[in-house]
């Protein structure tokens, strides 16, 4: 099954290609933010999610194909990187050579399932042991995955089509050594964690449903507070006021790849250092 909603064909058609004005802002966005963190002695990163049509493009239907050589994802991070710029951490090449021994996102759902989250962790700490070599993403088979039980996924809940069921590998935590409170505001501060190292950086996470899927649940391991908003709520929170208040180490914002956009608008708070 595959998203049409939220301009998710569109962006992987590229029908609605991004202008040069657009990906400047959003270098420009990144840039400010992370050199604002920097004066601040904090690191700011940016992970972009893939739309699932983007790892899986075999499975659109033959007449689905894209109407452009690059993506507006490839496009930005092309800019990034021929100005020197600081890059997006962009999972997908990781994904597709991921897929090729292992499903990494659900049949039934839009998001990634727990091997493509852990994937994007991966990732993530790959850049963070720039900064802290110390810290190293724990193996996989560090890992024991247990079958959930099946359920229906955002995709057939859509179409009211619950009887259509999916399961997934559920990681499960042999050293569960992380301590969590999950709050009930979907859209805002949604959650603390902890763990006892801590000599270990401090982490403020803005993320949305990629983020929640898993990814937060590998993350948390490596760092001694972790702060966790939801992506909606950055145009009000992404803000010094907030960095002042919970002091994080590093900073991570995370949006999937068909909300590429909102990058012009969301971190504008953080690049004018407000």
């Amino acid at each position: 099954m595959e998203y049409t909603g939220g301009s998710s064909l569109d962006d992987f058609q590229n029908s609605c290609p991004i202008t040069d004005e657009s990906v400047h802002q959003i270098a420009r966005n990144i840039q400010l933010c992370t050199e604002n963190a920097q004066k601040q002695g904090r690191i700011f990163l940016v992970l972009v999610a893939p739309n699932k049509a983007s790892i899986y493009p075999d499975k659109l239907p033959s007449e689905i194909r894209s109407l452009a050589d690059k993506s507006r994802l490839e496009k930005i991070g092309d800019y990034l990187e021929q100005n020197n710029l600081p890059k997006i951490i962009n999972p997908t090449s990781a994904l597709k050579l991921a897929r090729e021994d292992y499903q990494v996102y659900f049949q039934t759902d839009t998001h990634w399932n727990s091997i493509g989250a852990y994937v994007a962790y991966t990732e993530i700490i790959k850049t963070v042991s720039q900064y802290y070599p110390e810290i190293k993403a724990f193996p996989i088979k560090k890992f024991g995955f247990k079958r959930g039980d099946p359920i229906a996924r955002d995709l057939a809940d859509l179409i009211q089509a619950k009887y259509i069921v999916e399961a997934d590998l559920v990681p499960v935590f042999q050293d569960a050594f992380a301590y969590d409170i999950t709050l009930p505001d979907p859209f805002g501060f949604r959650g603390f964690s902890s763990i006892s190292d801590k000599s270990a950086p401090s982490l403020l996470m803005f993320g949305d449903s990629f983020g929640f899927t898993y990814l937060n649940d590998f993350l948390k391991m490596h760092f001694s507070r972790s702060f966790y908003f939801h992506r909606d709520s950055s145009s009000k929170y992404l803000n010094n006021q907030i960095f002042n208040q919970f002091d994080p180490d590093i900073i991570i914002y995370q949006v999937v790849e068909r909300n590429l956009q909102i990058l012009e608008s969301d971190l504008i708070n953080c690049a004018q250092n407000k």
